[in-house]
């Protein structure tokens, strides 16, 4: 007799990014909320091991967006660089009463995640780009155990992070999620 498990595959990279917990992740709502909007947000961490992080969001010329002006912040870490983003983004015009404003907590399974790659120096660029006529995602790894530049991109989060796992474990890394 087959168990029901038999027959089934492994998950996929959107599965895998979705059973890890991105698609609650604050830090990747709050990138998507914005792409949503037609801001371009970029997460990045230049040369790992501890560097800083640096938050970007800006607004393009092609989709319409309520964010006036871009707006950059640093942070020693993703909580610390995106609570920082938080207020300069409303006094730029997006609205404070929508989206995943109201929680303190940044961290989940995709902070974490990254956090985990810039403490084994890998530099990481992560981009939620709402002037595309679909938001989408690209998300870049390169340094530390990595030969050369990993590239993932995916429509959403969970499905960019989950290709981007899939692809460091290909290269021999035990990633924790």
């Amino acid at each position: 007799m087959e168990s029901s498990e038999a027959g089934r595959k492994p998950p996929g990279p959107r599965e895998a990014g979705h059973e890890a917990g991105f698609g609650e992740d604050a830090v990747l709502l709050l990138l998507q909320w914005l792409a949503d909007r037609g801001v371009v947000a970029a997460l990045s961490s230049g040369d790992g091991y501890g560097s800083p992080w640096t938050f970007h969001g800006l607004p393009g010329p092609d989709i319409a967006t309520e964010l006036r002006h871009g707006v950059e912040t640093t942070g020693a870490s993703i909580s610390e660089c995106l609570r920082s983003a938080r207020p300069l983004l409303r006094a730029a015009g997006l609205p404070a009463c929508e989206g995943p404003w109201n929680t303190d907590s940044v961290e989940g399974a995709g902070a974490l995640t990254l956090d985990w790659m810039t403490d084994r120096g890998m530099n990481v660029f992560l981009k939620a780009d709402g002037q595309r006529r679909t938001p989408g995602w690209t998300f870049l790894v390169s340094g530390g155990p990595l030969s050369g530049t990993l590239r993932s991109d995916g429509g959403r989060a969970e499905k960019c992070l989950g290709l981007m796992l899939s692809e460091l474990r290909r290269h021999g890394l035990e990633v924790p999620v």
